[in-house]
């Protein structure tokens, strides 16, 4: 029942927010639109500050609100029915294989929300290696900072209309992430117990059952909204700040007309677009969708991109990307997905507003649209410049490095005050970091195989 409960609640995220997101999205897409009307001509610095950067890269962390309402709706609604409770008593069992006891399960499934009221949850358990063991594997539960990633990734690896017998297949993947990372939590207990030689007798669980009973809409209410408040604060404070320092880094060093000149001379795709730009009957240039354009404001629009694309290439971010190349191409990862990744180390939700931001700054309109015809811009271990950038392989891999990587340091820094030390967070980090490589690369390989 609880794994079907699970099932269905994912299913919800998907079917019931779409509608919703697309509202969200289109009024950024909107509302950067006016700002590049209105300051394009007079002022393009500041244009594509507040266009590309904060509408673009936190717009595109905040088109995911619908998703968050509805995952705390549904989980203060089971909560307040009083089942929660007892689907902890029910996984007792399952948890003492890996050494733990139910208390865990329920520090566990606080991660959901966020690992730091999972990590300060352990201060129920008796035992302290019991204690380290959970707020090690914590973070491998799936917490709402990793759902934006998801539902992202998911929509263009996955149509909306594909189905899995009567379900979604969208729901399906998600559940199935879901259940990757609640499954790894548990291994990895197994693990750090086995490692820190626990020893002794497994303590028994009691846990006072609530009543079946209508939820209480207040409270509901209340813990729907601490959860929005909280994602949104979060975009207001920490991926505000990234998508700035983002924004700069992707613009800097500026490039001269005469230098984009001189590269678009030497660029076959540039040119035919700057030549229909001053000739529109004299050379043919196809759009993302492979029909010819030949009105003059959207191949305007193309070269504009052209230009974008060409600083981009060319900035600082480009070349810290470029930097680790060497490290992240076994996963099918080009500079701008290095660069995503990157800024994600420090908070999840900035791998969407990166990527948001370099989409918005070639496409304002359909920012997500354009990331599903991104291409690479070079050969690869395993792509050919000018295939799909997020083709299914590459999806997958970024899915699961996310599903074991350790990007948030305000969990680090929980961690550090529960234990009184960086021992552990030191750990912690490096042994997600590696853990998410190998498992990308395998599955990026698995996935190129079969497709």
């Amino acid at each position: 029942v609880f794994f079907t409960i699970m099932f269905l609640f994912f299913q919800a995220i998907f079917t019931w927010a779409a509608p919703f997101q697309d509202a969200v999205e289109g009024g950024f897409g909107y509302l950067g639109g006016l700002v590049h009307n209105w300051l394009d001509e007079s002022h393009p610095l500041i244009a594509g500050l507040l266009g590309d950067g904060l509408i673009g890269g936190v717009g595109s962390v905040l088109t995911f609100i619908p998703q968050i309402i509805i995952m705390f709706l549904i989980i203060a609604v089971l909560e307040g029915v009083g089942y929660m409770s007892r689907a902890a008593f029910l996984m007792d069992k399952i948890m003492s294989r890996a050494g733990l006891e139910g208390r865990a399960f329920v520090a566990l499934l606080s991660s959901l929300a966020c690992a730091i009221p999972g990590i300060m949850a352990t201060r129920t358990l008796p035992s302290a290696k019991d204690r380290v063991a959970t707020m090690l594997a914590a973070p491998l539960m799936t917490c709402s900072a990793r759902l934006p990633v998801y539902v992202l990734l998911t929509s263009i690896m996955v149509p909306g209309d594909a189905r899995i017998g009567p379900l979604g297949a969208r729901g399906t993947v998600m559940f199935a992430l879901y259940l990757l990372g609640a499954v790894s939590a548990m291994a990895a207990a197994w693990v750090v117990k086995r490692l820190t030689d626990r020893g002794g007798v497994l303590l028994p669980f009691y846990m006072e059952m609530p009543p079946y009973r209508l939820p209480r809409p207040r409270a509901v209410a209340l813990m729907v909204w601490d959860a929005c408040k909280g994602f949104v604060k979060k975009a207001g404070t920490i991926i505000t700040l990234t998508t700035i320092i983002l924004w700069v880094l992707l613009n800097v060093p500026m490039r001269s007309e005469e230098q984009f000149s001189a590269h678009c001379a030497a660029n076959a795709e540039c040119a035919s677009v700057a030549a229909a730009v001053e000739e529109p009957s004299s050379s043919t240039v196809k759009g993302d969708d492979d029909e010819t354009v030949t009105d003059p404001e959207e191949l305007d629009k193309l070269l504009e991109a052209q230009k974008t694309s060409y600083t981009m290439d060319n900035s600082w971010a480009a070349k810290g990307g470029k930097a680790v190349q060497p490290v992240l191409e076994p996963l099918g990862f080009d500079w701008r997905i290095n660069v995503a990744v990157l800024s994600s180390l420090a908070a999840r939700e900035t791998f969407v507003a990166t990527l948001g931001q370099i989409a918005a700054a070639e496409d304002p309109e359909e920012p997500s649209a354009h990331l599903a015809t991104m291409t690479y811009q070079q050969d690869t271990l395993t792509n050919k410049a000018g295939d799909k950038l997020f083709n299914p392989a590459t999806i997958a891999a970024i899915l699961v490095f996310f599903v074991y990587a350790l990007q948030c340091m305000a969990t680090a820094g929980a961690m550090r005050r529960e234990t009184g030390t960086w021992k552990w967070p030191a750990i912690a980090y490096t042994y997600m970091l590696v853990t998410a490589w190998v498992m990308a690369t395998l599955t990026r390989f698995i996935i190129a195989m079969l497709v």
